[in-house]
């Protein structure tokens, strides 16, 4: 028979803990990233810094950005502190 650990329950207690972190660390003022979203590279050292794609996944910190320009379609994958989300602009 399955014996529980507990480690349920201890992340339960400490949740609130979590939650408040986040916040003091400003995490949840940054969007997140959904796929489909709008991005652009913010890494200055990077080749694609300053383009802007649409996000296909994300995973493990990592999201897959794809660049369609003209007759080239890429798809690279970037740190998620690397990305910022493009805010659509008003007409």
């Amino acid at each position: 028979m399955y014996r529980s650990s507990g480690y349920w329950e201890r992340m339960s207690s400490r949740a609130p803990s979590l939650f408040v972190f986040s916040l003091l660390l400003g995490v949840m003022n940054n969007p997140t990233l959904f796929p489909g979203s709008s991005v652009r590279v913010i890494n200055s050292g990077d080749t694609y810094y300053q383009y802007e794609g649409q996000v296909q996944r994300v995973s493990d910190g990592h999201a897959a950005v794809i660049f369609e320009g003209g007759n080239w379609t890429k798809i690279v994958t970037f740190c998620l502190r690397e990305l910022e989300v493009v805010t659509p602009a008003k007409k």
